[in-house]
């Protein structure tokens, strides 16, 4: 079986939680809510109205909200926020699907191993996960230096022979022998099925009284309620 990492990097200990945890929370949750503010605005006048008539039909078959339905106007007051939920609902959807989505999913963390080094003391090696679209512009703070590898093509190079076998070596020792889990950290910046970044990026689009209230078990419940009354032929939805 072959090894294929594209994107991994070795970094002092030091630097991994003073500078690359930080820097690269504040790169992703920026990223992310660029591509949800960019989705939202891109919305059709057509998908608007689909969002209003599930609001209408998801609110109406409620007992204890039914007599609170907004008319179209007074839904639209706040339509910036009414536009980002949907796209976060999509994002969940991707977050929980079996099926990659490249445009909707927004889910990215860093998996991490400590290990020992003889001469720098401890070092942390980094392999990012998150679409390429999340990850491809991050700017590596000082003292990072790549540390990819793979085995079914010729190495990159300005590789030496000699540190390419290092580094697969070191893979091997560290995660990849069938011990992935064994040592591993993993830092959670977005993972909406978990619970985790929809008010990290509603307040970065929004702003923090915005008042966008969402969470995984509320967008279960409204793919749910969606999926139904599309089957019923209720409502058609779309982008």
């Amino acid at each position: 079986m072959s090894t294929k990492i594209y994107y991994a990097w070795e970094m002092p200990i030091k630097t991994f939680v003073g500078k690359f945890l930080p820097n690269s929370r504040s790169h992703c949750l920026v990223k992310t809510s660029e591509r949800v503010k960019a989705l939202s605005n891109s919305l059709t006048e057509e998908g608007i109205k689909e969002e209003y008539d599930f609001y209408v039909k998801r609110t109406s078959s409620n007992q204890y909200l039914k007599d609170s339905v907004k008319s179209y106007e007074d839904w639209k007051v706040n339509l910036d926020r009414n536009k980002v939920f949907k796209i976060l609902r999509h994002a969940y959807e991707a977050s929980v699907a079996t099926e990659r989505d490249t445009l909707f999913c927004v889910d990215c963390s860093v998996n991490a191993w400590i290990e020992e080094d003889s001469s720098d003391g401890f070092n942390a090696y980094v392999i990012p996960y998150g679409e390429r679209w999340i990850w491809d512009d991050f700017k590596l703070p000082k003292g990072v230096k790549d540390y990819s590898y793979w085995d079914n093509t010729d190495k990159p190079e300005n590789v030496k022979q000699k540190d390419w076998e290092i580094r697969g070596k070191t893979w091997d020792k560290i995660c990849l022998n069938n011990n992935w889990n064994d040592k591993r950290l993993t830092h959670v910046i977005i993972d909406l099925k978990e619970n985790s970044g929809f008010n990290e990026i509603s307040n970065l689009i929004l702003g923090k009284d915005s008042f966008l209230y969402a969470s995984a078990a509320m967008m279960k419940s409204e793919l749910e309620a969606l999926k139904k009354m599309k089957e019923e032929n209720k409502i058609k939805y779309s982008l």
